[in-house]
């Protein structure tokens, strides 16, 4: 979830527009060498077929009445798995909702600059 949690943060939009990540490679080329407060971790192997099945899951989500993010549903992963033969297991369900819950978190708190 470190890994999540981290390229939540680093995909914030700020308000420029600008995704934290952006704005941390303009320092670096600017430095010279990455800023001392940037942290950009591996995904970990095992959880990377589950990232990208998040990635698309989460690429096409629904919008809400009030026009947020709807959370991932599992008709939507069901239909997913079925139609790319995925193979999802109840694990990879319960990891997929877990990524998602944490992204709906994050992407829901205020914007705050760098």
């Amino acid at each position: 979830m470190q890994f999540a949690e981290n390229e939540f943060y680093l995909c914030e939009l700020q308000p420029d527009g600008a995704s934290r990540r952006d704005i941390y490679k303009i320092v670096e080329q600017q430095l010279g060498r990455k800023p001392d407060d940037y942290l950009e971790l591996p995904c970990p192997p095992e959880l990377l077929y589950l990232w990208n099945v998040f990635i698309k899951l989460s690429g096409s989500r629904q919008r809400d009445g009030m026009g947020g993010m709807s959370s991932i549903s599992y008709l939507e992963m069901l239909a997913y798995d079925q139609l790319m033969q995925f193979g999802l297991t109840p694990q990879d369900v319960d990891m997929i909702k877990l990524l998602d819950d944490t992204y709906l978190v994050s992407a829901r708190k205020p914007v705050r600059a760098i």
